[in-house]
């Protein structure tokens, strides 16, 4: 596992997913206005931003998907989609009838037992991922906000709310 000091963002690591190989998940553990939401990126094109993550000890939990090893913050919360850039087609239709389906089956945090949850700091290495998977928020073409109520510019970091409405502006309460 890598930790990015610059970023501090965390690089989960697989030599490969079910279609690829080399896979780096990333998670950044961020703070809004005294609360914490947890940033990520589902099949390396849709940003995830998890609101109202399941906290225990201080940190959010999340665990990953089977196979392609999407990083799933835990929560009792609906997902609001979006598209950040047009999408084709093919691709909004997947997104909306196989991966958001798929995400509301895994973030239920009755899934896990609190008993077996374990952390990692153990395995840190300090350092970055190979350029071409390094996470940036800004490529990112939709987003799917996991929360209680949709995103709105208050409970969001500057960055992201840039993204989802770049012609507005907003004063940063971060």
């Amino acid at each position: 596992m890598i930790v990015d000091p610059e970023t501090n963002t965390h690089y989960f690591f697989w030599l490969s997913d079910g279609y690829k190989l080399l896979d780096y998940e990333p998670i950044q553990v961020r703070e809004v206005s005294g609360r914490k939401i947890l940033v990520s990126r589902a099949h390396y094109s849709s940003l995830t931003i998890w609101l109202d993550p399941l906290i225990i000890n201080g940190k959010p939990v999340i665990r990953f998907c089977d196979i392609v090893h999407t990083p799933i913050c835990l929560s009792r919360s609906k997902i609001h989609f979006g598209e950040i850039r047009k999408l084709a087609g093919i691709d909004k239709l997947r997104l909306e009838l196989i991966v958001v389906p798929f995400f509301m089956e895994q973030i239920d945090d009755r899934l896990i037992d609190p008993r077996k949850i374990s952390g990692y700091s153990d395995r840190i290495v300090h350092g970055k991922p190979p350029k071409r998977f390094e996470f940036k928020v800004e490529d990112s073409r939709s987003y799917f906000a996991i929360g209680r109520e949709p995103p709105v510019p208050g409970n969001l970091p500057s960055d992201i709310r840039a993204l989802l409405w770049p012609n507005k502006a907003y004063t940063n309460n971060e």
